[in-house]
């Protein structure tokens, strides 16, 4: 359990496919797509995020009501289900420590619509990977670029596996990895087998283990 794991490359590389794997390391996982278009995780059952409104607690005369999302039954079906993100706030909910998900693997397909690649991390996305291990939860995030990893991904320690990548990793990504050559190495690496590849077989890759400085 606690397992944090990046999956980078271009669409067609077979992230997907290898992500997949990972779903009988545990009996409850949640899925979130790119979006609604994304056909890889079609069939699943889907949950849905439902509304009510409560008394907002910072009115004083207690009549504003404030409207709160939640997902009826995150945290108590078994098996695979898919969940759609439509806001951040949606997001905000699903890796919260209060509300979140727990107790599973949690699989975000490109979830650079949720995390920025640059500056520091939201809280809520830090909860996640902090808490993780008391959370009980294993965390499966797939891109299309090594430039999409948030360098503070790297001090939550992920192992990081490349794919066929068009653009090299950012520099702030080499400034957090106490070893940037053997990076870059695994990189030119995984580049060179798969141009050696028809185009439509560039499946090639390898498990980078990133520690923190």
């Amino acid at each position: 359990m606690a397992k944090f794991k990046l999956f980078e490359g271009t669409n067609g590389t077979g992230k997907t496919t290898q992500m997949k794997k990972f779903l009988k390391a545990n009996k409850r996982n949640l899925i979130i797509p790119a979006n609604r278009f994304d056909t890889a995780w079609h069939g699943i059952p889907e949950l849905t995020f439902k509304q009510t409104w409560l008394t907002d607690p910072d009115d004083y005369a207690q009549k504003r009501k404030v409207r709160k999302q939640y997902v009826e039954g995150l945290n108590t079906f078994t098996g695979t289900r898919v969940l759609y993100i439509d806001d951040p706030e949606q997001f905000k909910y699903i890796v919260s420590t209060r509300h979140g998900f727990r107790n599973g693997g949690i699989f975000i397909d490109d979830y650079k619509n949720h995390i920025k690649s640059a500056g520091i991390l939201p809280s809520h996305v830090r909860q996640m990977l902090g808490d993780r291990r008391h959370r009980e939860i294993d965390i499966f995030m797939a891109s299309h670029s090594l430039q999409d990893i948030n360098a503070e991904f790297m001090q939550f320690q992920p192992d990081i596996y490349i794919f066929y990548c068009t653009r090299p990793p950012s520099k702030s990504v080499f400034e957090k990895v106490p070893d940037p050559n053997l990076l870059q190495e695994a990189y030119e690496h995984v580049k060179r087998e798969n141009e050696a590849l028809p185009q439509n077989q560039r499946h090639y890759f390898i498990e980078f283990k990133a520690t923190s400085l």
